[in-house]
């Protein structure tokens, strides 16, 4: 959603199908997460139809973003047993034809986490991953439509647990009104939501400028707003329904340096065996944090964070309807690197 202001000219071969589908991508970015129950602003998402709506460099073909975090050793807060966590969260797409908005694209998530622990039959190893593919279909009056699909696993067992395997699959109709405005709607099924993830949901959002400085996205389930009062601060908010809100700003130090900080909550859900038939081990954790990036060349970006943990929470059920609890871990300090790559 960071883009969305590079919609704010109107070329002259606007009647050509390619030319009207570049023009409402570089504004899509703002309801990127239209269709899906668990991917704010920040949360990887390259797998969902995110991979279909979010806006590429012009002539790129590929990027990759890879961070790693480690928290201080804690403790599982009802009985003291030992419980240190980390993870590491990759993902990146690629799509056919450089240069064209229009190319089908392919994109994969990972999402690994280690939990050293003295508790008894928590997993010590969680994995999610999943690979996408999306493309557009044609574009009809100026409304565009496409289509995403893909398949996952998340289990803690590497691909060994056959109930952990889920499917995706969207379709999104969408419209630039004028240089303010935009409508996009869809439907999306996902089987790994921590909310109805055997239901497919409608979604909607509506893409408002009301100038240089200020975006804002009305939408279920994610509302955003977007603050931009000079080029060196950047602020931004984002609410998904009855659930979490996200917040993060950026100050723009010199050209290659960032400083920046932010509020976010991680979700991911995991089929273990010890679980039985019908229930998932949900994950959820809150973080704040604060960090510098650099952009030594163009298109590479390497990222440091001190940051806090809390509401390390794990439970237990099919969906977050109806839960019980698993495992509350201690709220820690932690570090996080990352790589940003394009090419």
């Amino acid at each position: 959603m960071k883009n969305c202001q590079k919609t704010t000219t109107t070329p002259p071969d606007a009647d050509n199908p390619l030319t009207m589908q570049k023009r409402f991508l570089l504004l899509a970015v703002a309801i990127v997460a239209v269709l899906s129950l668990a991917t704010p602003a920040r949360v990887h998402a390259q797998s969902s139809p995110a991979l279909l709506l979010k806006p590429w460099e012009a002539a790129g073909a590929a990027e990759t973003l890879t961070e790693g975090m480690i928290a201080q050793q804690g403790h599982v807060q009802s009985n003291g047993n030992h419980f240190q966590f980390s993870d590491v969260e990759s993902d990146g797409r690629f799509r056919l034809f450089p240069g064209k908005e229009a190319s089908p694209r392919f994109g994969y998530d990972v999402t690994f986490i280690n939990a050293n622990t003295s508790q008894p039959n928590f997993p010590h190893q969680l994995l999610d991953s999943s690979v996408g593919f999306g493309s557009f279909l044609g574009i009809s009056n100026g409304w565009v439509f496409g289509a995403q699909a893909g398949i996952g696993y998340a289990g803690s067992s590497p691909f060994g647990e056959g109930r952990g395997w889920y499917a995706r699959g969207s379709f999104i109709v969408a419209k630039k009104f004028d240089e303010q405005n935009a409508l996009g709607v869809g439907l999306d099924y996902d089987g790994h939501r921590s909310y109805l993830p055997d239901t497919p949901l409608p979604g909607f959002a509506f893409s408002h400028t009301f100038d240089p400085h200020w975006d804002m996205v009305i939408g279920a389930p994610l509302s955003s707003i977007i603050w931009k009062p000079n080029d060196q601060w950047r602020f931004y908010l984002d609410w998904l329904l009855l659930s979490d809100l996200d917040f993060n700003v950026v100050y723009k130090v010199t050209k290659q340096f960032d400083l920046f900080a932010s509020f976010e909550t991680r979700r991911d859900q995991f089929w273990i065996h010890e679980l039985g038939d019908h229930n998932r081990l949900l994950y959820l954790q809150r973080r704040v944090e604060g960090g510098l990036s650099w952009e030594p060349k163009k298109d590479l970006r390497f990222t440091a964070v001190i940051g806090y943990a809390f509401s390390t929470d794990f439970r237990f059920g099919w969906d977050y309807r109806q839960t019980s609890p698993y495992l509350y871990a201690s709220n820690e300090p932690y570090i996080r690197f990352g790589m940003d790559f394009k090419f």
